[in-house]
């Protein structure tokens, strides 16, 4: 009896209700642990199976972060870009493929020069996707860590990226994790799902809290690398031309200036109700901190996935910081910059603020300040590879407190803005040469 008031109610308010009850009574967990141990299984009687084949280490498969839309992410396309140089480079007549679960993947595969191979489609099963990887005579497996592979996020996802790796590797393809997160949220059947992976798999960790985190819970071998989009590099276009012909332009008038993100993931999935009010604290603090020194700002968008992306937070203060600023000194660009373009342009920037670490990690890749907006304690480790202190991080709540915190530290970090530029250069190559232990290996 208690649905018939539900009947009545207006669609968008029958799907906040279907929103809020997946996401906040349990139901999503539910359905993901369920999906997982369905997956485990299926995992279970592959192996059985797997018999070795020959490869050809010259024909490569990508699993990639997001099957699903592939390159949406900047920070995907980061790491794409860099694993695809890498390969590239090391094997002029290389065929690399990249597993995907949609046509949206596919044409985002395609538009890049790789070969889609549709291994990760909801109805595809593990068997019949080693079939194909035995067909295409796959020598060498890249999955690409990032931040999905611990099982904070998603368990079956990151249960169904392991459970395909273990088999290929199982089959003898040269197998290999490049650099991921592990966050508090480490999940425990993902722990026990690493420890069960096939030894001739090698896992890296992008950080120095990250592979710590790994080796307390995990018994499988590890080593700490940093994360290969720090090898990605930088691409000048017409677009970064006349970006960079701005900033100068800024620069000339004394202003500092910084680019700057945001995005709906600061907020946990239960917080995102609170979104409008985290998004006038932010706009709050960074007109508190305009007023106190000479700034300009550039939008810098970095995802575009769907409820994730950051035109939701960035537009809105945008718009926000247009009446309390004027036009003059903020710049959001009609065109949103591919990965390699946005690493041109931060490293023309004085600093950067940013609530995406692959943001952060084009900027210092480039030898640019950043100050880090925490969510999911993803900054830490990345700023440890810098030896750079972890006290000024801020987060959505720390925001949303309303006690000035966030444009004092804002304030403080642009007056240390050319002692950090002297610190994260320094640092550079030994995190660069870092990077390049994804393909220790392998190369």
């Amino acid at each position: 009896m208690t649905s018939l008031p539900q009947r009545n109610a207006p669609q968008g308010e029958k799907v906040g209700l279907l929103k809020y009850a997946w996401r906040n009574l349990g139901i999503r967990k539910l359905v993901l642990e369920r999906r997982f141990r369905t997956l485990e299984l299926e995992w279970k009687s592959a192996r059985g199976k797997v018999r070795q084949y020959q490869g050809v280490p010259a024909n490569i498969l990508i699993i990639p972060s997001d099957p699903e839309l592939l390159t949406s992410s900047t920070g995907d396309q980061a790491m794409i870009g860099a694993i695809v140089a890498y390969w590239r480079h090391a094997i002029p007549h290389a065929r690399i493929n990249v597993a995907v679960a949609n046509d949206v993947a596919a044409a985002a595969a395609l538009a890049i020069g790789l070969t889609p191979l549709r291994l990760l489609t909801p109805a595809a099963t593990f068997e019949a996707a080693i079939e194909q990887v035995k067909a295409c005579e796959i020598g060498t497996v890249v999955a690409m860590g990032a931040d999905v592979l611990d099982g904070s996020y998603n368990v079956a996802f990151s249960g169904r990226q392991l459970m395909l790796l273990d088999l290929l590797a199982r089959g003898g393809a040269d197998s290999y994790i490049t650099g991921f997160s592990v966050s508090q949220d480490f999940h425990p059947r993902i722990v026990r799902l690493f420890d069960a992976l096939d030894a001739s798999v090698r896992i890296n960790l992008r950080d120095p809290v990250s592979f710590g985190r790994f080796q307390r819970a995990s018994t499988a071998q590890s080593r700490l690398v940093a994360d290969v989009a720090f090898l990605l590099d930088p691409r000048v276009s017409s677009l970064t031309e006349e970006i960079s012909g701005w900033i100068a332009d800024q620069r000339r008038t004394g202003r500092i200036v910084l680019g700057l993100n945001c995005h709906p993931l600061l907020l946990e999935l239960e917080d995102r109700r609170n979104i409008d009010r985290f998004l006038d604290a932010f706009v709050e603090a960074i007109t508190d901190f305009a007023a106190r020194r000479e700034l300009a700002f550039l939008m810098i968008d970095h995802d575009s996935r769907g409820s994730s992306s950051d035109a939701i937070c960035l537009r809105p203060i945008y718009d926000r910081l247009l009446r309390r600023m004027g036009a003059e000194h903020i710049l959001y660009p009609d065109e949103r910059l591919a990965a390699d373009e946005i690493k041109a342009v931060v490293g023309d920037l004085d600093g950067v603020v940013s609530g995406r670490m692959h943001l952060m990690i084009a900027a210092m890749g480039a030898g640019t300040p950043v100050f880090g907006i925490d969510y999911k304690d993803k900054m830490e480790g990345l700023l440890n590879h810098f030896d750079l202190p972890t006290d000024a991080l801020c987060t959505a709540a720390d925001f949303m407190r309303g006690d000035g915190k966030p444009a004092a530290l804002l304030t403080e970090f642009v007056d240390r803005i050319d002692a950090i530029r002297t610190h994260v250069t320094e640092a550079k190559p030994l995190v660069k040469a870092a990077a390049m232990q994804n393909f220790g290996a392998a190369a």
